[in-house]
């Protein structure tokens, strides 16, 4: 399937608007005391939702329509991520959705390995950003030092950081509905 003619890759590697949330945006859109918007969403086809929020209205477009209409037929409720352009829908694992204006709208990107002259670490990161508009380092991609230091750091695991974000958005949510009926 297309949307408007973007072609849709179920292994889109693109940090893009309308694609992959980025794991250090939604690291970051998880912190207390970033505004929320909550809205409601109309879908429309194509990859296409509007979302209505108070003194909100924008027609966007993900690459994950379907997957977007599934958690919200389960859950019913999202939130608007005002700093980091994220519709994000609360539940045991919350999801985040990356959205896309008509103008920010680019193609899926298949994964594919960095070209062969790169030998740096750096010289990898940086193709990778300008390719995909993000990037995650590969341990393999590193020195065995640089990655002895990474298995020693602190790291979240995925699961756990999922649901602390869920929780954090069903709290705000609960507040903002509160208000409406207070």
């Amino acid at each position: 399937m297309s949307h408007y003619g973007i072609p849709i890759d179920r292994s889109c590697a693109s940090y893009r608007p309308g694609h992959q949330v980025h794991w250090i945006y939604a690291k970051k859109a998880s912190e207390k005391d970033q505004p929320l918007v909550a809205v409601s969403i109309t879908f429309r086809g194509y990859g296409w939702v509007d979302i209505q929020g108070r003194d909100l209205s924008w027609t966007l477009w993900t690459h994950e329509a379907t997957r977007l209409h599934q958690v919200w037929d389960t859950c019913g409720c999202a939130v608007w991520k005002t700093r980091w352009h994220m519709l994000s829908l609360p539940g045991p694992y919350g999801s985040c959705f990356n959205m896309a204006t008509w103008d920010e709208r680019t193609p899926c990107l298949e994964k594919v390995g960095p070209p062969a002259d790169l030998h740096t670490t750096v010289d990898r990161v940086l193709w990778e950003a300008r390719t995909y508009g993000g990037y995650t380092v590969a341990m393999s991609s590193m020195t065995p030092g640089e990655a002895a230091k990474v298995v020693k750091e602190p790291r979240h695991d995925d699961s756990r950081f999922r649901h602390r974000a869920a929780r954090n958005d069903d709290k705000r949510i609960a507040e903002i509905q509160a208000e409406r009926l207070g």
